[in-house]
């Protein structure tokens, strides 16, 4: 809570500067007036108590001091990292219009600007999922300008379905807009200057009165300069539709997720009680000259021919982005139980594992043992697909 009240302190008396510095500009038409009360309504959205969760969005984690999900989060947050991509993938909408520009030591302008949006396939056990970028493209010289800069418009969404009904001109309208994924009360100021192209987040308050939305639906996601004439259109709108992927259009939507911490958990088959995998993917920090690594460590506990309780177990290093990876596998020869072997116990090379994720709820194996190997221990080849016991320390990957 101190750190929520610190954030909306700061966040307000960034509104006030940014609203003095609107109230300097040259401005015939009440622009003025209209960019500080466009902030100060959001900024009252951060005064509010947190919004409750529905029935079917719940909080990772009900065990205080625990890290929480964000009940009213927009889309996985397994699915976007930082930075955001700059190029748009999949079926872009984009726009050609134009902006209210300040010019240093100038009277106001305006600077035509591209604004695209795209949806990124994200993991989904049950149906499709996305997450929605915005990304402001700034044209031709204008690119990196400190002496003349566009500023960043009011944005409002209308979605008329089953989850919301909200139209334009409504506290319920506004959404975030964030430059980094994965955040709760993070925001674009209305009125910032764009100095450089940017890519944005859509993403919901997480505070009463807000809307919330799917951004998984069809919407309009309005733009507002807050200017009548001077040659500038105040309102323009673009119209998304549904997010319906094929292999054409988004064949992320249909390949197994980039395996990541996210992927961390214990995963068992229903149908076969007493068997399961801990699955542990982790980064290695980089030290002196060794590079930063990724690690995928595993442990599969089964059983031999003789039904007794047996483990395999590996770990490999491997590439950021990787959607499979490929282990060797080992086993102990000599242990005794609870370490009564000291040091006699022998690693021995098994086979190998390889492993993908499908979904954040379910993970697929494919073993294939060495040939030769000594008598009792288990062998064999084959593919299977489990499911994921659960989350790790409240964090979700979906």
């Amino acid at each position: 809570m101190f750190r929520l009240l610190r954030l909306s302190t700061l966040l307000a008396g960034t509104v006030a500067a940014a609203t003095a510095f609107a109230a300097d500009a040259p401005d015939a038409d009440g622009r003025a007036v209209r960019v500080a009360a466009e902030q100060a309504a959001r900024a009252e959205l951060l005064r509010r108590p947190a919004a409750a969760a529905t029935q079917d969005e719940s909080v990772a984690s009900q065990y205080s001091g625990l890290p929480q999900a964000n009940p009213l989060r927009a889309y996985p947050p397994s699915c976007l990292a930082d930075p955001l991509a700059d190029e748009p993938s999949g079926i872009v909408f984009d726009k050609q219009v134009t902006l209210y520009q300040v010019r240093v030591n100038q009277n106001p302008s305006t600077e035509n600007v591209s604004i695209r949006v795209w949806r990124v396939a994200c993991s989904s056990d049950t149906t499709f999922n996305s997450a929605t970028l915005m990304r402001v493209q700034r044209l031709g010289n204008n690119e990196g300008r400190r002496d003349a800069y566009p500023l960043f418009p009011a944005i409002q969404v209308a979605q008329n379905n089953s989850v919301n009904n909200v139209g334009f001109d409504s506290t319920k309208s506004f959404i975030r807009v964030a430059t980094e994924p994965n955040t709760i009360i993070a925001d674009t100021l209305v009125d910032s200057p764009v100095i450089n192209s940017t890519t944005y987040v859509l993403e919901n308050y997480p505070y009463t009165g807000a809307g919330y939305f799917d951004f998984n639906l069809p919407f309009s996601i309005r733009f507002d300069n807050l200017i009548n004439g001077g040659g500038i259109t105040r309102f323009f709108v673009t119209d998304v539709s549904l997010y319906n992927p094929t292999q054409q259009t988004y064949p992320d939507a249909f390949r197994s997720l980039p395996i990541t911490g996210y992927q961390t958990a214990a995963y068992f088959d229903p149908a076969h009680g007493g068997e399961g995998m801990y699955v542990d993917i982790f980064e290695v920090p980089a030290s002196g000259s060794n590079p930063r690594r990724m690690v995928l460590q595993w442990a599969w506990f089964t059983f031999d021919d003789l039904g007794l309780p047996y483990w395999i177990n590996g770990n490999v290093d491997f590439q950021p982005g990787a959607r499979e990876v490929t282990s060797p596998a080992i086993w102990v020869e000599g242990g005794r139980f609870a370490g009564g072997a000291g040091f006699n116990a022998q690693t021995k090379p098994w086979g190998s594992v390889t492993f993908e994720f499908p979904s954040c709820g379910t993970f697929v194996f494919r073993y294939a043992s060495n040939p030769g190997l000594p008598s009792g221990v288990p062998a064999g080849s084959g593919e299977r697909e489990w499911i994921r016991l659960a989350d790790v320390n409240g964090l979700t990957c979906e």
